[in-house]
């Protein structure tokens, strides 16, 4: 699969559960994830990139039974360094 455009394909990181007596973090409404693929316009972002993003505005696929999301660009708050 090959994002069009300003697109980049994510694959997701899962939240980690926290440990048996320890306090839960405040939610948050943001989603980290790393670059898979990009699109050819995707300049500020590489492949491998750990992203912040808002989970709003994204498409949701599956490919080889892994759940990946389609995100514009625009839509990524940072990258994680």
């Amino acid at each position: 699969m090959k994002p069009t455009t300003n697109r980049l394909l994510v694959k997701v990181e899962e939240k980690k559960k926290p440990e048996k007596g320890k306090e839960l973090e405040a939610a948050t409404s943001v989603m980290t994830g790393e670059v898979l693929k990009k699109g050819p316009e995707v300049k500020a972002i590489k492949v491998k990139d750990r992203v912040i993003f808002a989970p709003y505005g994204i498409d949701e696929v599956t490919l080889n039974d892994k759940k990946l999301l389609i995100i514009s660009e625009e839509l990524i708050i940072a990258v994680h360094e």
